[in-house]
């Protein structure tokens, strides 16, 4: 009797503790063990220091070779490497890139000519340019004293002359002597000392001579060539739109064949 007595006991402690697991079970589900609080984003940002650093690298390695005090030749901007002068410069509206003539050529794929800049680097040459800006200090308003008005004088019209319209006198049209419009004219007078310092061997198109030159030239049509087409639109030679008569030079050579004479 006292072993059947135990045996009961036994089974009670049992089921007893297996009860307390199930409590303790349901307590705990509540705690979730993957929460490792807020998580944090960066918002950090390029110091002043740090965008003008990065602004210089990118314009000495893809314009100084054109564009700076030490290498320039027949361009009109030569000071890339000088942050200060081209921030002063007509090249840059302060605070607004979109009518800064330096962000308008690298977006529009025009310089550096024959390859183009990535938009990450254009992205940070934007954001100089609009980091320029300032804001104005406001000048006090200062009242006008009022001025005393006199009593009007009627006025009378004069009759007015009769206006004559002159003549107006006839351009010119530009001409190019037989001479000019050879390839040994163009190359000595007009592409090796305008052009050939930035469409070398490097890139896009190259002057350096006759055959490379041929690229940008599509024989007896001047209006399909991009020499022409660059240098009569006055896009090329950055230094300066050509004369006239060097425009018609090279117009007159490509029609007559463009030939090696």
């Amino acid at each position: 009797m006292a072993h059947h007595s135990a045996k009961i006991l036994s089974i009670i402690g049992f089921l007893s503790l297996a009860l307390a697991y199930q409590a303790c079970g349901r307590f705990s589900s509540g705690f979730d063990a993957s929460y490792s609080g807020t998580d944090l984003g960066s918002t950090a940002g390029l110091a002043d220091a740090d965008l003008k650093s990065q602004t210089l690298s990118i314009l000495e390695k893809n314009c100084a070779s054109c564009h700076d005090s030490r290498n320039a030749s027949g361009t009109a901007l030569t000071y890339v490497n000088d942050l200060n002068l081209l921030a002063a410069s007509s090249y840059i509206v302060k605070g607004n890139p979109s009518a800064s003539t330096l962000y308008l050529e690298i977006i529009n794929g025009q310089m550096p000519p024959g390859n183009p800049m990535s938009s990450a680097n254009a992205a940070i040459i934007q954001e100089w340019i609009l980091s320029l800006a300032t804001t104005p200090t406001p000048t006090p308003a200062v009242s006008p004293t009022p001025t005393p008005v006199a009593s009007a004088t009627p006025m009378v019209s004069p009759t007015p002359k009769p206006t004559t319209t002159p003549t107006p006198t006839p351009t010119p049209t530009a001409t190019a002597t037989p001479s000019m419009a050879t390839f040994t004219y163009i190359y000595n007078n007009i592409l090796k000392p305008k052009c050939v310092n930035c469409h070398g061997s490097a890139g896009g198109y190259s002057f350096a001579n006759y055959t490379s030159t041929l690229k940008a030239v599509v024989a007896k049509n001047p209006a399909a060539s991009p020499l022409y087409t660059a240098t009569n639109s006055g896009k090329m030679p950055t230094s300066g739109k050509l004369s006239a008569q060097e425009i018609k030079a090279i117009s007159d050579w490509i029609t007559a064949g463009a030939l090696n004479n």
